[in-house]
């Protein structure tokens, strides 16, 4: 939804049509925390958070993209807005704050399950870690300016989506290439279930797999 959107805010051909592509993207902008967070509990656990949290974060995150759809009223998520150029308002850097903060506490959950699981796929796993680390370090040098600081470039647009893009290609390699993802691992452990002897398995370069 946020990518999706974003293209189509770049092609608009006037500033209502960009506007409702700006809100399209905030929908889902809005909701990746609360929506990552609950993977990532999952994940970790094997259960949801309870009903209580789910609302609560889900609540929160409601009231900031409702409170990005009806800006023109307030003018608190953007101080500035017209077809060429935008500058954030106080709402907006809540949003991002409250986003940052459940995705590093999705991504803490996850690292701690992801590196008990796959402790012997050292290599796959540090190339997921940098592909799920690559947009969020992208969007935050974005929104803090920091290229311009650092780099002296400022960008036309946000190129988090781009960053993203590269984030897949990268987990396209560590599943691909290096066989991240087992074939049928239900499967597998209920066979050995079934059987009372001693199993060693290899893969075709003699390693214990």
């Amino acid at each position: 939804i946020w990518m999706v959107s974003k293209v189509f805010k770049t092609v608009s051909p006037d500033v209502d049509i960009r506007w409702f592509f700006i809100v399209t993207q905030y929908f889902g902008n809005c909701f990746l925390g609360s929506a990552f967070f609950a993977f990532a509990y999952r994940y970790a656990t094997g259960r949801l958070p309870r009903k209580g949290i789910l609302i609560t974060t889900n609540l929160i995150s409601l009231f900031f993209f409702l409170s990005m759809a009806t800006n023109p009223w307030h003018m608190l998520f953007y101080t500035y807005y017209d077809f060429y150029r935008d500058s954030f308002g106080p709402i907006f850097y809540f949003n991002q704050a409250y986003t940052y903060l459940l995705m590093l506490l999705g991504i803490g959950l996850c690292a701690r399950q992801f590196f008990h699981d796959y402790r012997q796929k050292k290599i796959q796993a540090v190339m997921i870690s940098v592909a799920v680390a690559i947009p969020l370090v992208i969007n935050i040098f974005y929104i803090t300016k920091l290229f311009k600081r650092l780099f002296d470039i400022t960008p036309l647009f946000d190129i988090t989506p781009i960053a993203c893009n590269l984030s897949l290609a990268l987990f396209a390699i560590a599943i691909f290439r290096y066989q991240f993802f087992d074939v049928a691992p239900i499967a597998r452990r209920k066979v050995f279930n079934e059987i009372p002897e001693g199993i060693v398995l290899f893969d075709q370069k003699q390693r214990i797999t």
